[in-house]
């Protein structure tokens, strides 16, 4: 018969010999032992367990109007002046995805041909947009301020 205390040990010799090759293991990916907030996903897992978040991107159409056309991803909400969109967001995407959003125009334009300019192209005009809010401006080419349906999306992070 074997005893308690010599199983226990046995036990014990092979929880240290499994650590230890364990640790030998190069690359080896740990638990994960982190989260995300609310609205953000888990873009990687580091090797020692912990997550790297990621803002989710946003995509839609919107009318002339400032509505919404069909579902819009992460947008909270949209408004307008003339030819002036501001659009905000449920989840607030970084400086970098605001930087690389595109804008391209959508259905029949009956104002002649609009220039979509985001956030710093604003060419002289200004909208006051929640702090991070993405700035649509439509002109034509005389620079005149006009409404048009268009279509944007921000990548996700």
């Amino acid at each position: 018969m074997i005893s308690a205390a010599t199983l226990n040990a046995n036990f014990t010799a092979i929880k240290t010999a499994v650590d230890a090759l364990e640790a030998a293991v190069p690359g080896k990916q740990n638990r994960m032992s982190g989260s995300c907030a609310v609205g953000q996903y888990i873009r990687s897992i580091n090797e020692n367990g912990t997550v790297v978040c990621g803002n989710p991107g946003a995509f839609g159409q919107v009318r002339e109007d400032a509505s919404l056309r069909g579902g819009a991803l992460n947008v909270a909400a949209v408004t307008k002046g003339t030819g002036e969109y501001c659009i905000t967001f449920t989840v607030q995407p970084s400086q970098g995805q605001l930087e690389a959003a595109q804008v391209t125009l959508a259905g029949d334009v009956s104002s002649g041909v609009l220039f979509p300019r985001v956030n710093n192209g604003q060419g002289g005009f200004t909208l006051s947009c929640p702090s991070g809010g993405l700035q649509v401006v439509l002109t034509t080419a005389a620079g005149t301020k006009t409404d048009g349906r268009f279509s944007f999306s921000v990548p996700p992070q």
